[in-house]
């Protein structure tokens, strides 16, 4: 999946309307690839009184920069991308791991992981989650297996977690109410973290193949002796991957 990087001009183009004032803006100046702006045009006009005289009036262009999601491997919480290998054939299965590791002094109480839908992939889901530690870090490892669609160096994009941590609101009201406070007096923070991208050589099948994969062929007969001229069932069977 290719995403272009660069900035993203706006221009309004709206009728001019006698004293009116007409401003535009946007919510956040800077963004990551794929998150949204609330882009807003407001226009005041004290008088019902309006003179259409052929005049455009054109607002200024305004500039939203879009910035690449990094992924900061020494934090509380870190997302891995990994690949089991580099090179493949098209076709060929691929082990692929979304590794989520938490600091042990870290608490998480929530966490949505992007779920894997990469372009020129096809993707089969491998159940189950296997937990495990790596140094400092617990993990959850979700795994899948890759096929690629075609050959050439396909980049799989950073994918992104939604990570949630329950905490107590500031409470104006003074109660002291063991029930109210446990469902009234917390909040989800949810802030969000980033994998690595990888790069999978895929390479077209040699010699003009169109299956890839490890396969059993066995071959038997119903007779081991027969008369001239008598027929003989010949069964070939394959299995595999």
């Amino acid at each position: 999946m290719n995403r272009s990087l660069g900035k993203i001009f706006i221009i309004a183009l709206l009728p001019v309307l006698l004293l009116a004032k007409v401003s535009v803006s946007v919510d956040k100046p800077v963004v990551y690839e794929g998150d949204s702006v609330v882009f807003t045009i407001t226009a005041e006009i004290p008088s019902y009184e309006v003179k259409v005289d052929g005049k455009t009036e054109k607002t200024k262009p305004l500039t939203v920069k879009t910035v690449k999601p990094t992924k900061d491997p020494n934090a509380a919480v870190v997302l891995d991308l990994r690949l089991e290998k580099r090179e493949a054939y098209v076709g060929e299965a691929i082990r692929f791991d979304i590794v989520f590791k938490r600091r042990l002094n870290a608490r998480v109480d929530q966490i949505q992981i992007e779920e894997p839908k990469f372009e020129d992939f096809w993707i089969k889901k491998i159940d189950g989650i296997k937990q495990g530690s790596e140094g400092e870090y617990v993990t959850q490892t979700y795994s899948y297996l890759l096929f690629a669609q075609k050959s050439g160096k396909l980049t799989i994009p950073a994918l992104t977690a939604e990570v949630g941590q329950t905490v107590r609101r500031n409470s104006k009201r003074g109660m002291n109410d063991a029930f109210f406070n446990s469902f009234f007096s917390t909040r989800m923070q949810v802030s969000k973290i980033f994998s690595n991208e990888a790069v999978l050589d895929v390479k077209p099948l040699p010699g003009g193949l169109e299956l890839f994969g490890d396969f059993n062929i066995k071959v038997s007969v119903d007779k081991q002796e027969v008369h001239a001229n008598k027929p003989v069932n010949l069964t070939v069977s394959i299995d595999g991957v």
